[in-house]
Order: structure tokens, then sequence, then C-alpha cells
């Protein structure tokens, strides 16, 4: 691959990873609880990047913070533990030509030195996709146009800004702060700790608030951040009288900030790994008890646990699981395998009982099956019975129905169109297969009467 298409690459790679990760948006003016924000998410941003350059476990951190900012939240200090300057300085590009390659040189020795020049290649591109794509998203997607607008340049719009410059444009042109602004930010400074929460995010938390009334002119002088973070720790109920006046009777040059942490999160942390084993221990007691409960009314010890229980838990033969454990230890363990046991034999006898249930189902819909079928059959006669769904011919004859017994006739009516025999409401006769509306005996069907039958001789 040529360097120009490892470099499209690597800027391609920064690309996908900026913009996948949040970035919110600034509403309005800036403010420089706005600008800190976007801040601190650019800063994650950047540091999820990785390179070798700045110590190589903070990624490209240093981009965005001050050497101050830097060196604090490396570490390190102002130097490495080599002698070398611990600071935000960028990379320069390397040369073209690697530095040290000659003819006449070994092939291994050449192969080092290209593989070093590829990287601090790589770790050059990378760094200008950080900042360029990072101000490409700033100025695009997350401040209102007018707030950046002085930094586009013709021709070369935001090209020469990087993260830095970008930021401390909005903080020092926008952030207008404010008496309100001010009085909030001295009120969140004695953050409370609510002790559910680690230690160590509430001890960040306070960094962070007094960062913020430093950057608005407020006083927060680092005692009264101890001041806050010792009064928290005595409100928290977590600390016993002792531990608190160990920390009291520190001298008072023992009394700063970073030994503050420290010794409240070594607490912190052995009484959370305490109470964690605490009640581990317990719900596993619990457990054993409630199935040892269970299980006692109807399971005995087995016989070895019988026969040790007689002869005595402190004759236990060497290299027995019982060996060197106290008397309670020794119960402890005998309840417990008891327990299992029991437990094994409550799961058989639930397996049974299911097995029993599912075959009893099984039988039950069986049986509604067959009560369904019986139901449908008798439906089925009562249809025919009643003279429901019979067959008629197509030429509007009579159709046989068993044996010839009943008989449909269509001559009247709707031809082909059976209809059940009935009692007509018109002439009173049982047994009929005509309709009401044309019964003969209705005047209004005379036309339809037979002229020589006798009886409407005299009618017509």
């Amino acid at each position: 691959m040529t360097a120009s298409a490892t470099e499209t690459a690597v800027r391609e790679a920064v690309r996908a990873k900026i913009y996948a990760m949040p970035l919110d948006k600034i509403v309005g003016q800036p403010t420089t609880a706005t600008a800190n924000h976007l801040k601190e998410q650019i800063a994650k941003i950047a540091a999820a990047i990785k390179t070798t350059k700045w110590g190589g476990r903070h990624g490209h951190l240093p981009l965005v913070l001050s050497d101050t900012e830097w060196q604090t939240a490396s570490g390190v200090g102002a130097t490495f533990p080599d002698g070398t300057a611990n600071n935000t300085d960028r990379q320069p590009q390397p040369p073209l030509i690697p530095a040290g390659l000659t003819n006449n040189m070994t092939h291994i020795n050449r192969e080092t030195i290209k593989s070093r020049h590829d990287l601090a290649n790589i770790n050059f591109w990378t760094q200008e996709a950080v900042d360029d794509i990072s101000v490409e998203r700033i100025v695009q997607d997350i401040v209102d146009e007018m707030y950046v607008e002085e930094l586009d340049e013709d021709y070369v719009g935001y090209s020469n800004q990087t993260i830095k410059t970008i930021l401390t444009h909005i903080k020092d042109n926008w952030c207008i702060i404010t008496t309100l602004e001010k009085k909030q930010a001295a009120e969140n400074f004695r953050v409370q700790w609510d002790a559910t929460s680690h230690i160590t995010k509430y001890a960040r938390e306070l960094d962070k608030q007094q960062r913020l009334c430093r950057d608005i002119g407020i006083p927060a002088p680092g005692l009264t951040k101890i001041q806050y973070y010792v009064e928290n720790m005595y409100a928290s109920e977590m600390f016993d009288e002792k531990e608190m006046n160990t920390w009291e009777n520190k001298p008072s040059a023992d009394k700063d900030w970073t030994n503050a942490k420290a010794y409240f999160e070594d607490l912190y942390r052995s009484k959370r790994k305490y109470m964690e084993e605490r009640e581990a221990r317990a719900s596993g007691f619990e457990s054993a008890n409630s199935i040892s409960q269970r299980t006692k009314a109807t399971h005995q010890p087995t016989s070895s646990a019988a026969s040790f229980l007689s002869t005595g838990i402190n004759n236990s033969p060497p290299g027995s699981v019982y060996a060197g454990k106290t008397a309670t230890d020794q119960q402890t363990y005998i309840e417990y395998t008891n327990s299992l046991e029991g437990a094994l034999v409550d799961a058989k006898e639930h397996v049974a009982a299911i097995t029993n249930d599912r075959d009893r189902m099984m039988e039950k819909i069986n049986e509604q099956q067959k009560l369904m079928m019986e139901q449908q059959q008798k439906f089925m006669e009562m249809m025919l019975s009643a003279g429901i769904g019979k067959p008629t011919k197509a030429d509007g004859g009579a159709a046989k129905v068993n044996g010839g017994a009943e008989k449909t006739r269509s001559n009247r009516g709707t031809p082909g169109k059976a209809v059940p025999t009935r009692k007509c409401g018109v002439c009173g006769k049982n047994r009929v297969t005509h309709r009401d509306e044309d019964c003969w005996e209705d005047d209004r069907n005379a036309s339809k009467r037979l002229a020589w039958h006798p009886k409407y001789k005299s009618k017509e």
C-alpha cells in the first residue's frame, strides 16, 4: 500500500470513530458550563484514539488539554522517568526519507528503520486527522456558525485551527460570566456525596466543580475542597470513630488533597470488600439452611456423617475434609452435605411429579377431543333431522332422503330452492313445504292456483 493510501485509510478510520461517539450540541450562546462540557466530551473522544506518543496510555488527550492539565491527568508530572519532558507538544511530520538510512547497512537494520519511520508517519497522520475532523465536527454540528465564523479564513477555512484554538475562542469570546452563574458554581462546589456512587467519582466531581469556580473567578481554594470532602466522610457514617480520629490526628502537613483521597479511598475499598464477602457468606449459609430445613423432616444424615457425629468431630483422620477445621466449621460442612442430598431427592421427586402431570394433561386433552367429536356428530344429526342442508335435484323435482320418508318441493317460490317442512301461517296446514307468501290460499297468489282444482273453481 502506498503512503497516500495509508494516510487516507488512517483518516477515514479516525473519522468513523469521532463521528460514532456522542457530542452534545450547544444551543444558543455558549456558557462556561457548556464549553467545559464540550471540552470533556472532546477529550474522551481524543483519548479513545490510540497512539504511541505521550506515553501511549491516554491516546490523543494532549491535543485537548494544557500542559498542567495533561500532567495531572497522566499522573506522570513534568518529566517522564527517563528524564524527557512530559508536555502536550505536537508530533512533527517525519522526514520523507528515514533518518539514518544508508546503502551499505544490513537488511535487518534497514527494515527496522523503515518500520519506525512508518509508525511515526501513522502517528502523525492520526494526530492531524484527530485535530482536523474534531474541528470540522465542532463548527458544523456543535455550535452555531456565528460563534466560530471569525476563525473561518479565506481559501483555507478552518484548516489552520486546532481543538485547543477552537475551544479557547469559544470560551474567551462568548462565555459571558453572570452573577447567577457564579452563585450556582459556588453552590455546586459544595457537592454532597450520596455514599452510593464510588468515592473516587465523588473526588473527581469536587475537582471538576473547583475548576469551574476558578474558570469564572470564584474562590475555590484547595483547603476548602478538603474541608467539604472530610465533612462528607463524616456525614456518610461509613467510617467509625477510630478511623476518623486517625485522620484528624495526622500532622497538618499530611492533610493535603492527595493524602485525603488516598486515606479514605483505601478505607472505602477495604469496607466494600468486607461487606461484599460478608453478604456472600450470609447468602450462602441462608441458602444451605433453607435447603436443610426443607429436607430435615424426611432426610437423615448419611451413615458416614452419622458415624462422624457419633464418634466426635475432633477425631477426624488425617487427609479428611474435616481435618484441621473447627467444630463449628465441621458441623456446617456436615449440614451442608446433608442438605445437598435432600435437595437431590427433592429434585428427582419434582421431575417425577412433572411427568405425571404431563401424562394426566394428555389424557384430559384426548377425552376433550373425543367429547367434541361426539357433540359434533350429534349436531350434524340434528341439522339433518331438521331438514337443513338436504340435497335437491337440479331439475326442480323432489330429492329423496332416508328412503323417501321426507320430500322437499321446489315448484313454489324460487325454482330449485328447497324449503323445509313447516306449518303454513296462511292455510294452517302442517308439514307443508311452501312459504307463507307463496300460499295459494292468499288471494295475492290467485294467478298461481290450478284452474282445474275443485277447491279453487268457485273462486276463479
